[in-house]
């Protein structure tokens, strides 16, 4: 996977599947080592830690057995944690995000359920 390419589907089925609602949307396809990095510093290590344990991630057991290496650096920790859940990601069998068309719950005001029947009616604004 590491010369693969990451589109916009690929990289909002992963965003959806950890949940990572607030993930910037990308612009371009990347390859898969400058997307880890990209999506990598959108969030700490801590918070990395947190959706790994939530999808059953042991991000520390990589590292036991290898004492004698040198601790790594926060950007290495982000990284490894976006390769070690795309990895789970990979063996769940790339789970889809969500269909946008329908909603996933009632809306809240009278003003999101205009939006979302316009956004119907015209695609462009599914995006903003």
């Amino acid at each position: 996977l590491e010369s693969a390419e990451v589109t916009e589907a690929y990289h909002a089925g992963f965003t959806a599947w950890l949940p990572f609602p607030r993930a910037e949307a990308m612009r371009e396809t990347l390859l898969m080592h400058e997307w880890t990095l990209w999506l990598g510093g959108q969030l700490s290590v801590m918070n990395w830690r947190f959706m790994a344990r939530r999808k059953g991630v042991d991000l520390d057991a990589q590292r036991q057995g290898s004492e004698a290496q040198a601790p790594l650096s926060p950007r290495s920790q982000q990284r490894l944690a976006v390769e070690l859940l795309v990895e789970a990601y990979e063996a769940a069998g790339r789970p889809a995000a969500p269909d946008e068309t329908g909603p996933c719950s009632p809306p809240t005001c009278d003003a999101e359920a205009v939006l979302r029947e316009v956004s119907r009616v015209v695609p462009a604004l599914r995006k903003r």
